[in-house]
């Protein structure tokens, strides 16, 4: 499905995780300061095409979803690999981890995030499917649509 795949028009980022010759540096909307060696190695891990998503990335994945343009590719790569591991979850357990790594921050940013995206986009699709899949187990129920306010705001989309 062309939603999950990166649009021609967006950076490419080579080996190095800097942009490519024809590319433009990611535009984030915290700014890049204070970034150090490992937080370059971060990137250039997160950037990769073969990598399988675990609960460890979804920091990450907080992170990329809240500091770049919805039009980017790292939130658009951060929803494809969430939904990975939401979407091939074996059991419950998977969902309810994903939901309190990170602090309990994902439902929140995710929601967050849906405000930020334009109505009807493969990226609001994608996100929408991220929190129904991390709606499945009971225990997560009341967590998306009370404690993160999720009904309130999904109700406005």
């Amino acid at each position: 499905s062309d939603m999950f795949r990166r649009r021609k028009s967006e950076t490419k980022i080579g080996k190095s995780g800097k942009p490519g010759k024809n590319g433009t540096k990611p535009k984030s909307l915290k700014g890049d300061q204070g970034r150090g060696k490992s937080d370059q190695a971060n990137e250039e891990l997160n950037l990769a095409e073969d990598v399988e998503p675990t609960i460890d990335m979804i920091p990450q994945f907080v992170v990329d979803l809240e500091s770049y343009e919805t039009t980017h590719e790292r939130p658009a790569r951060a929803l494809r690999l969430l939904f990975s591991l939401s979407e091939h979850a074996s059991d419950s357990g998977n969902r309810i981890q994903m939901t309190q790594v990170a602090d309990g921050k994902l439902v929140k940013t995710l929601l967050a995030y849906l405000q930020r995206c334009d109505r009807s986009s493969s990226e609001q699709y994608l996100a929408l499917l991220v929190l129904n899949n991390l709606s499945i187990p009971a225990e997560n129920k009341r967590k998306l649509a009370v404690t993160d306010d999720g009904a309130r705001m999904l109700s406005k989309l």
